[in-house]
């Protein structure tokens, strides 16, 4: 896939996320964590995908993109540090 495609996915697994967040019920809280930590996994997956493409773009667009994309994955690390 390309970034964009990469960066719908990873918006949409960063919204399962937020929505089971907002449900967690004590019974299930383990396999709701689960899914959360899987959905942010592979959403920082995607954006190393995407960066992984930009390798050999070179200019203003590659360092735009670059910059934020490391900003997403950062934001994503540090979501998945606090639930560990």
């Amino acid at each position: 896939g390309d970034c964009i495609e990469d960066f719908g996915d990873t918006t949409d697994q960063i919204r399962q996320s937020l929505a089971e967040l907002k449900k967690l019920r004590r019974n299930t809280f383990r396999f709701q964590m689960s899914n959360v930590e899987t959905w942010l996994s592979a959403a920082l997956t995607n954006e190393d995908s995407c960066l992984d493409g930009f390798q050999v773009a070179r200019g203003r667009v590659k360092a735009m993109v670059t910059g934020r994309v490391q900003n997403v994955c950062k934001l994503i690390s540090n979501a998945l540090a606090l639930l560990n």
